[in-house]
């Protein structure tokens, strides 16, 4: 079947993106955001004349696609490689952290657990198998291989801030893979990470999209809830806003799973699937300050 007029559910990078790919490719391309802007959870607020990103990000050497598509929009000269400078805070001091120097410095650790923790930071780097560490939980691993000290004063307090008390669920994985993508963006293993950010914000990377595909005679609508969809109409699908109903040859979504749920009654138990993913919320704080609040990012 030949599709030629595509929605696209979500007008954040992902919904961009795929827009873009598709205009390329000859398809005539609808977006439909909720939101009255772009940018989705890379969306950013104008603070003192400046973007800023709602929710931080950064990126990492390996990020490939990022820095091709940055390239091949002719935006690559706004990326910068910038070291990035870690900080743990224990025991309401901050110590550095992220290198083999800074690990012997760690008063938090004993000379014991420094050394089970850097054997089991080697361990994970030797691991290749993704499934074997999604079949065993973070804590479970964790505990077993860096000892239970090691696990409480460093892991556990990590994990927290990052999953709250969903971190017993977390899965080993997590952690794997947060290790080995980190690792191309050090030099060696004595040398700091360096980290991408985009000059001027992901709002760079945004409005070139943007630009782009409403160049290219994609629809853009702003503002749009859709309060359904139906495929039960030949041929095609047919999106239900509160001002249209409009047919489509197909949808791509970039909204979240519960969201798609509330959307679209499917065949099977794919409704189910959905409403099983688990997803937690972030809260992001921005503080406006007159001078650094410390030395590390």
């Amino acid at each position: 079947m030949n599709k030629e007029k595509i929605a696209i559910l979500g007008g954040g990078i992902a919904g961009l993106t795929v827009a873009y790919r598709l205009i390329k490719k000859g398809f005539t391309v609808k977006i439909f955001e909720a939101q009255d802007n772009l940018g989705g959870l890379a969306r950013t607020a104008m603070i003192q004349g400046e973007a800023l990103e709602i929710y931080y990000h950064h990126f990492f050497s390996s990020d490939d696609y990022l820095f091709n598509l940055c390239k091949e929009l002719g935006i690559y000269d706004k990326v910068l490689f910038l070291k990035a400078k870690m900080g743990y805070l224990s025991s309401g001091e901050i110590f550095d952290f992220g290198t083999p120097q800074s690990l012997l410095t760690f008063k938090p650790l004993s000379l014991t657990d420094k050394i089970d923790f850097a054997r089991s930071v080697l361990k994970m780097k030797r691991e290749k198998s993704l499934d074997a560490m999604d079949k065993v939980s973070a804590v479970e691993w964790l505990t077993e291989h860096a000892g239970e000290r090691v696990f409480n004063v460093l892991w556990k307090p990590l994990l927290i801030q990052k999953f709250g008390i969903a971190y017993l669920d977390v899965p080993m994985a997590w952690i794997w893979r947060k290790v080995h993508i980190r690792e191309p963006s050090k030099k060696n293993i004595f040398s700091g990470e360096k980290l991408a950010y985009l000059d001027g914000s992901l709002r760079i990377l945004i409005d070139k999209l943007q630009e782009i595909v409403i160049s290219s005679g994609a629809e853009l609508a702003l503002s749009t809830k859709i309060k359904s969809i139906n495929y039960n109409i030949k041929p095609g699908l047919q999106i239900i806003t509160k001002k249209s109903n409009e047919r489509f040859d197909a949808v791509v979504s970039t909204v979240s799973p519960q969201i798609l749920d509330k959307l679209v009654t499917f065949p099977g138990k794919f409704n189910t699937i959905l409403r099983n993913y688990k997803q937690l919320s972030a809260i992001c704080i921005m503080l406006v300050l007159d001078r650094q609040l410390t030395d590390y990012y």
